[in-house]
């Protein structure tokens, strides 16, 4: 039976929902999933009241629905000569193994309707967070585990309150951390810990609480222009690295943009941070680790006109002390039009932003024109940029980028058939396919074995290969 069509019986059972980051939470028929299909292929991816009894913040998780070499002979020494030390060789590095295929598993879908929202690998499986609708106008939040990204188990599920659903996942020595959204009435984000991803608490800090008391965290100002797009405010990502976390988010203030920069060793205690005095009016979009560093993206001058926001990135050594970037100044001119970069996308060799108006258009994608960089330190156009798959679906693991098609597509949609890797951003190898997915992506990430993709009806696993 289709995920989107069960029974009324089945409905009563179990939690039923939309497990789509950009699609509407509703019921489609197979004709209007193909026009929201191709009309959902125009946007970049990007990254409630009474229902039936659930599970509390102390619930028994059983009550979750499981998816469930020879050694050489010494030389005899002479009675003249002392021993020499041999020096041992230089082991060669492991060579990166190619992806040049991905071959994709039978669907699995799950009896009940779920949004992921972030996923890591843990513990030779997957941990995940997202939200589980248990009725019409309700979403719990969910965290979820999985021992190879198809067949998933919900482990404690809970009702936040506010709609501060988990959003973002990241793994803190030998723990998990979740965060939590932020809402528009400026309820302060949560954050929940575990160090199995199976049992989670709710963390209590007041130096968490602090950096986010007093933001202006509401709707656009009515002063600014209305077709540029409104900057999200609150917690806006988060990245762990080997010089700890760092929190990033916006607020208004003083009729500009007020950047929220926050950095923790462990995840106890959290102190503000600044960015460089050349970075008026910032606003954050994306942040990743890169070389045990930090990389942060997105614009300078957002405020009431469109026209003065330029895009704009930094980097740090240690999420402490921000410099910013150099941004290929040639490329960013459209008279009369502000900018900003968008997601960042890291992989072994270099990273990779698109590009986008601060104003809207009728169509065509949120971000268009990539900028490389080996570093962060400085970016540049992509010497292609229409032959570049990275303003479209794309997602990495710090390691490899890949990027799946096609983007833009008629009505019907004729399913997901092309694929693409990189590791620098820039150069990009086309992957085959071992078949054309027809189930409508929702959201995908890439992992150490392959690539996880949430559709809106299944999960798909895509192993890479050398070929078919």
């Amino acid at each position: 039976m289709s995920l989107r069509h069960r029974s009324a019986e089945a409905a009563d059972r179990l939690p039923f929902g939309y497990r789509l980051h950009f699609v509407t939470p509703m019921r489609l028929s197979v004709a209007a999933i193909a026009t929201v299909a191709a009309l959902a292929l125009a946007v970049l991816l990007w990254p409630i009241s009474d229902g039936p009894p659930v599970a509390s913040e102390s619930a028994d998780p059983t009550a979750s629905v499981a998816q469930s070499a020879a050694a050489s002979a010494s030389p005899q020494p002479t009675p003249s000569a002392s021993p020499t030390m041999t020096a041992s060789p230089t082991p060669a590095p492991t060579p990166r193994a190619q992806w040049n295929v991905l071959t994709w598993s039978d669907p699995v879908t799950p009896p009940f309707v779920v949004h992921l929202a972030d996923l890591v690998p843990w513990d030779d499986g997957y941990v995940a967070v997202g939200s589980v609708e248990v009725s019409a106008d309700r979403a719990d939040a969910a965290f979820l585990t999985s021992p190879d990204g198809l067949h998933w188990t919900i482990t404690h599920q809970v009702r936040p309150g506010s709609d501060r659903l988990p959003a973002h996942l990241v793994a803190v020595g030998d723990e998990l951390l979740a965060f939590s959204t932020v809402t528009a009435d400026g309820t302060v984000p949560l954050i929940w810990s575990s160090p199995d991803g199976t049992s989670w608490l709710l963390d209590d800090d007041p130096s968490w609480e602090a950096a986010w008391t007093g933001l202006d965290l509401g709707p656009m100002p009515a002063t600014w222009d209305v077709t540029q797009h409104a900057p999200v405010t609150g917690l806006v990502d988060v990245a762990s690295g080997p010089e700890g976390l760092v929190v990033i988010g916006n607020a208004y203030r003083d009729g500009g943009m007020a950047p929220l920069l926050l950095h923790s060793a462990d995840a106890l205690a959290w102190s503000s941070v600044s960015l460089p005095a050349d970075s008026p009016s910032a606003m954050l979009n994306s942040v990743v680790v890169r070389n045990g560093g930090f990389v942060m993206v997105g614009a300078n001058g957002v405020g009431p006109e469109t026209q003065t926001a330029e895009p704009a990135a930094w980097a740090s050594h240690d999420g402490v002390r921000w410099t910013r970037a150099t941004v290929d100044a040639a490329n960013l001119a459209q008279p009369g039009i502000g900018g900003e970069l968008g997601p960042i996308l890291a992989g072994e060799d270099g990273l990779v932003a698109c590009r986008g108006n601060r104003e809207m258009s009728a169509g065509g994608p949120r971000y268009f024109l990539p900028f490389i960089s080996a570093d962060g330190s400085r970016w540049e156009a992509a010497d292609d940029p229409n032959g570049s798959p990275a303003c479209g679906w794309a997602a990495s693991d710090g390691v490899r980028i890949v990027a799946l098609g096609p983007g833009l597509a008629p009505i019907p949609w004729p399913g997901l058939s092309m694929a693409w890797v990189s590791t620098d951003g820039s150069t990009w190898q086309p992957m085959g396919l071992s078949s054309t997915l027809p189930d409508l992506l929702e959201r995908f990430w890439v992992v150490p074995d392959g690539v996880i993709y949430a559709g809106v009806q299944s999960f798909w696993f895509g192993t890479p290969g050398a070929g078919l």
